[in-house]
C-alpha cells in the first residue's frame, strides 16, 4: 500500500528519506512537489530547502491550507523540517493574503450609506443594487410590503425582538467598525460581471438581531420556540460559474449540538473552496421546522447579515496564526 495523500513521514534513515521524497513527488501527495535542491548544498541543508519549497508550493495549490501548523506532513524527528516548513507557510500565507487583497475590489457597501437608521429593501422596484461591481438581487412585493433577496442597512438595534427590527445586524453595526452592510432574507444571489477567483477570499458574516433573539428567546407571535440542545441554524454558500456549481461552503450561525454557540459578532468565512465563480447563491436551513397543508417551512427567521465581501481575513487573524506557530516551534525546541 502506497503512502497516504498528505501524510509523508521519515525516521531519518537514508532509505526512509528517499521514500519520504518519493512520497512528496508522488501523484498521491498532489500538492507537495519540491524542486531539485542546489547541487552544492550539504544533504541536510538540501532537505530543509526541499521542505520549505514544498510548503510554499503546497499553499499555492491547496484551496484551504488547514495543515499549515500541524506538522503531520513532516518527519517527526526532524525539527529543521518543521521549523523551515512552518516559516515558509507563514511567509507564503501573508504574501498570498496581501496579493489577493490588492487584486480584488472588496465590497464594503459604504458608498450606499444613508442617514442614520437607514435601510433599502427594494421598494423602488429596481430589483437589485450594486456595490463594488457586484450585483445583489432583490424581489419586492408591494401588495404585502415585503421583500426577499438582499437589502442593505446601517441600523444598529441589538435589543428589539421583533419582525420590525429585521434590518439590524446583531453585531450592532458593520464589520471592522463600518456603518453599512447587506442583509439577506430567504434564498439570495450575488452576481459578478466577470469571473472572480476566491482563493484566499471570503466575507464577514453574522446574525441579524431578529434571528438571534428568536433563537435565544423564541417568538410568541409566530409560535416559535427558543433553541434547545441539538438545534442549529446554518448558512450554505454555493459558487457557480456559467450556471455550473463549483463548490459549497457552510457555516453555522447558531450551533447547539455540542454547546450553545450563537454568532453575535462578525466572523470571516473563507470562500476559497468555491474556486472561480461568477455567481454566489446563499441559502439558510434550521433544525426547527414545521409543516402546514403538506408544506414544510422553517420557523427560524431566514435572515443573515454580510459585509466586506471578497475580503481576506483580518491581519489580526493571520498574525494570531503566525504567533501560534512560532510559539509551538519555540516550545518544542526547548
Amino acid at each position: 500500500m502506497g503512502p497516504r495523500r498528505g501524510h509523508c513521514e521519515s525516521n531519518g534513515s537514508p532509505n526512509r528519506e528517499s521514500e519520504y521524497f518519493a512520497c512528496l513527488n508522488s501523484s498521491r501527495c498532489r500538492c507537495f512537489q519540491p524542486r531539485a535542491a542546489l547541487p552544492w548544498q550539504p544533504f541536510r541543508e538540501r532537505r530543509v530547502t526541499k521542505a520549505a519549497r514544498a510548503a510554499a508550493e503546497c499553499v499555492h495549490s491547496l484551496p484551504v491550507p488547514c495543515w499549515v501548523f500541524s506538522g503531520n506532513l513532516l518527519p517527526k524527528n526532524n525539527m529543521k523540517y518543521k521549523a523551515s516548513t512552518r516559516l515558509a507557510c507563514v511567509s507564503v500565507l501573508m504574501g498570498w493574503s496581501l496579493a489577493a487583497s490588492s487584486a480584488t475590489t472588496v465590497v464594503t457597501f459604504e458608498e450606499l450609506a444613508g442617514a442614520p437608521d437607514f435601510y433599502w429593501n427594494g421598494s423602488d422596484g429596481s430589483g437589485q443594487f450594486t456595490s463594488g461591481g457586484a450585483r445583489f438581487q432583490n424581489s419586492y412585493y408591494p401588495d404585502y410590503q415585503s421583500w426577499s433577496g438582499f437589502a442593505y442597512s446601517n441600523t444598529t438595534d441589538t435589543t428589539t425582538p421583533s419582525y420590525g427590527n429585521q434590518y439590524s445586524a446583531y453585531a450592532g453595526g458593520g464589520a471592522a467598525g463600518s456603518s453599512t452592510y447587506a442583509v439577506a432574507y430567504g434564498d439570495s444571489v450575488v452576481k459578478f460581471s466577470s469571473p472572480v477567483g476566491l482563493l484566499g477570499l471570503g466575507a464577514s458574516i453574522t446574525n441579524t438581531t431578529y434571528a438571534a433573539l428568536v433563537i435565544l428567546q423564541g417568538d410568541s407571535l409566530f409560535g416559535t420556540r427558543a433553541f434547545a440542545a441539538g438545534d442549529w441554524f446554518k448558512l450554505a454558500i454555493t459558487g457557480y460559474q456559467a450556471n455550473q456549481p463549483t463548490g459549497v461552503v457552510e457555516c453555522y450561525l447558531a450551533d447547539y449540538r455540542g454547546g450553545s454557540v450563537l454568532w453575535n459578532d462578525w466572523q470571516h468565512v473563507d470562500f476559497s473552496a468555491l474556486g472561480t465563480v461568477d455567481e454566489l447563491r446563499f441559502s439558510l436551513s434550521s433544525s426547527d421546522n414545521s409543516e402546514f397543508g403538506g408544506f414544510s417551512y422553517m420557523n427560524t427567521p431566514a435572515y443573515f447579515a454580510m459585509d466586506n465581501l471578497l475580503a481576506v481575513p483580518e491581519p489580526a487573524t493571520i498574525l494570531l496564526g503566525v504567533s501560534s506557530g512560532l510559539g509551538l516551534l519555540l516550545r518544542r525546541r526547548r
